[in-house]
C-alpha cells in the first residue's frame, strides 16, 4: 500500500486523501495525453507543411516549362 495514506486513525482524511491522490493521477494522464497530442499534431502540421512546399516547387517548375516551350 501507499505510504502516502494514513492509517485508519482519521478515516475522512485517508478518504481525502485518497481522492487527492486519484486527481492528481487524472491531472498527470491528462498533461500527458495533451503533451501527446501536441507533439504529434506539430509533427502533422510539419509534414503538411512540407508537402505543400513541394507542391508549390514542382507547380512553379511546371510553370516555367510551360513558358519556355510556349516562347
Amino acid at each position: 500500500m501507499n505510504t502516502r495514506f494514513n492509517s485508519t486513525e482519521h478515516p475522512v482524511v485517508t478518504l481525502c486523501e485518497l481522492l487527492r491522490f486519484f486527481r492528481e493521477e487524472e491531472v498527470e494522464m491528462a498533461e500527458t495525453a495533451l503533451s501527446m497530442a501536441r507533439s504529434i499534431l506539430g509533427s502533422a502540421i510539419s509534414k503538411a507543411a512540407s508537402a505543400a512546399a513541394e507542391e508549390m516547387s514542382l507547380l512553379m517548375g511546371m510553370k516555367k516549362e510551360i513558358w519556355f516551350k510556349m516562347s
